[in-house]
């Protein structure tokens, strides 16, 4: 289970044993998005982007999709991202002045970054190229040695030894069961190519998402799509009509800005050294460890993925936009509707509606029974209403005073939904139908919470079956919808006898 980074989870630890509570979690993701103005531009401006040009972009980039619609979530893509810019801003700072305490920093800062999503480990390329003329500064500390074990303890480290020691792989997947390992290079770089186009184009809000996806669907089916889904299993581009957490990439409104400015005015005379050199380790490393991880890992949401790479490969583009055509009335108004665009997935996002989606959606469905749109509106708004506890009706089977409960997950399924109320119990996944697992054994007396489509994806079993296999009986049956997709579904209470 625990095969990710933690850097992440260490920050919600002190909600759950302080306050046992799960609502302070979007804090961190919050705070990353304020760090992001300020990193970003010193970035821009060490790398030679003009001050103009910087200023107006540091307010733009906490408005792309994969950014904003996450700094109300526990996405951990935001906080990658925050890290890594804070890292790249003070790497520059150490490569300009030479001040060690700055060197400092972006390492514990790239630590930081690693440790909370090792799929963007390869920005350690442009990080290293970038902090590299500093190498005599940090030989002449003595106390480097202490911050780089000390960074090397919060980084992914940690986590890969583990996952090498337990299951031979340094990402804990050997097998490649998440099928999020590219088993073809070439495919990986061309699929990718695909999934980042349609994140980058993908409106906000986007009503005729299904007759687009029409193409994309012809694209999958045709030879090159065949092609591309042996070596990239989970290859599957689509537009969306709202832009959600798990979605979101780069976005229509900056994509269509950043064309505008580079097609406006170019910029006539480039910065000298040392910025020059700055902005070309960043944009030659950058590239490089998007190449590397295009090649490497191939998921549906590799758009939102990606994330922490997109401000780095701003620099060169931005570089060349001249600071003149920014002072246009033109140029005003489509920066304030690129920033603005994003405002309606915000306020329609089903996770966290600012509005009273589920009481006018619900009244709506009630007039209009039979509109499936509204209908299937409906679904998603009071799915996503009581998700974060959608077990809750399965609950009071629990026996009470039970110190350990069990569960059987589906595929991605929410754990912490298993633990709540936090601090009343311990969830455990029971991993082998048998009466003879530790497991099994240690909640006799107790109760085993899962679904006839849990069973059968795990061990093929129903739910009778089970219960023979392991000694116990089905206590109560309730139809509950976790995901909307999947619309109601049984969900069971199995005492272990």
């Amino acid at each position: 289970m625990n095969f990710s980074c933690a850097g992440q989870g260490w920050l919600m630890a002190p909600w759950l044993a302080w306050l046992q509570s799960d609502r302070g979690f979007f804090l961190s993701n919050l705070t990353a998005l304020a760090i992001l103005p300020g990193t970003f531009f010193s970035v821009l401006r060490r790398c030679g982007v003009s001050s103009r040009v910087a200023w107006s972009w540091m307010w733009l980039l906490p408005c792309a999709g994969c950014y904003a619609i996450q700094a109300g979530g526990i996405g951990n893509d935001l906080l990658a991202t925050a890290y890594w810019l804070a890292a790249f801003a003070f790497g520059l700072r150490a490569r300009q002045t030479g001040q060690v305490r700055s060197l400092w920093l972006s390492i514990l800062l790239a630590a930081l970054a690693t440790g909370t999503k090792i799929g963007v480990a390869p920005l350690v390329l442009p990080w290293l190229l970038v902090v590299f003329p500093c190498w005599k500064v940090a030989l002449r500390a003595p106390a480097t040695g202490l911050v780089c074990l000390l960074a090397l303890s919060i980084s992914a480290a940690p986590t890969a030894v583990q996952n090498i020691q337990y299951s031979g792989h340094f990402g804990g997947d050997p097998e490649n069961r998440l099928k999020l390992q590219v088993t073809n290079p070439a495919t990986g770089l061309v699929g990718n190519a695909i999934e980042l186009f349609v994140g980058a184009v993908a409106p906000p809000v986007f009503p005729g998402a299904s007759a687009a996806n029409r193409w994309l669907t012809r694209l999958e089916d045709s030879a090159l799509g065949q092609w591309i889904r042996q070596g990239f299993p989970r290859f599957d581009p689509e537009w969306v009509d709202l832009a959600t957490e798990e979605s979101a990439g780069f976005g229509l409104g900056l994509t269509t800005l950043l064309a505008a400015s580079l097609l406006w005015k170019r910029r006539r005379h480039l910065p000298i050294q040392p910025e020059r050199r700055a902005a070309r380790m960043i944009t030659i490393g950058t590239t490089i460890a998007l190449l590397v991880f295009a090649s490497k890992v191939g998921g549906e949401a590799d758009a939102r993925l990606v994330a922490p790479f997109y401000p780095l490969l701003l620099v060169p583009f931005l570089r060349l936009v001249s600071p003149a055509g920014y002072r246009a009335r033109g140029w005003h108004w489509l920066s304030i509707g690129a920033a603005v665009s994003i405002l309606p997935a915000l306020i329609l996002l089903p996770a966290r509606p600012l509005w009273p989606a589920v009481r006018m959606v619900t009244a709506l469905a009630k007039k209009y029974p039979e509109k499936p749109v509204i209908q299937r509106v409906a679904l998603v708004y009071t799915t996503y209403a009581q998700r974060h506890d959608y077990l809750a009706p399965l609950k009071e089977f629990i026996p009470a005073g039970v110190q350990r409960i069990g569960f059987i997950p589906t595929e991605n399924d929410i754990e912490a939904v298993y633990w709540k109320p936090y601090g009343r119990w311990t969830a455990v996944e029971v991993l082998a139908a048998s009466k003879t697992d530790p497991i099994i054994e240690s909640l006799r007396g107790s109760v085993i919470l899962t679904s006839p489509r849990a069973l059968k994806e795990r061990f093929g079993l129903s739910s009778e079956a089970l219960t023979v296999a392991i000694g116990g009986k089905v206590v109560a049956t309730r139809t509950l919808v976790q995901k909307a997709r999947f619309g109601p579904e049984e969900w069971i209470v199995v005492a272990v006898e």
